[in-house]
């Protein structure tokens, strides 16, 4: 079975990808990502967040400012969406 999670209210989500954000990081600003299985499958901005079967608040004191460093890492040295990645959560 699929499980899902939600990080949520980050406040600079940095994809790599140009398709995905602004300048050549691929930055978004006040974003979500979705996991599921180890993959993932979804970044976008946080008024249109998915639900999820768990959530990650990235700005847990309501200020704007993210809270909690989110580390991805992706099994490849150029990773695409839909690959495995491993997740950090201080």
């Amino acid at each position: 079975m699929s499980s899902s999670l939600i990080i949520d209210n980050i406040g600079l989500l940095v994809t790599n990808d140009l398709t995905l954000g602004d300048g050549p990081l691929g930055e978004r600003r006040n974003a979500y990502l979705v996991i599921e299985d180890d993959r993932v499958v979804a970044v976008g901005d946080n008024a249109t967040a998915p639900a999820a079967d768990s959530r990650l608040d990235a700005n847990d004191r309501g200020d704007g400012r993210t809270s909690r460093p989110v580390c991805l890492k992706a099994f490849s040295s150029s990773p695409s969406w839909g690959e495995s990645v491993t997740l950090w959560a201080w």
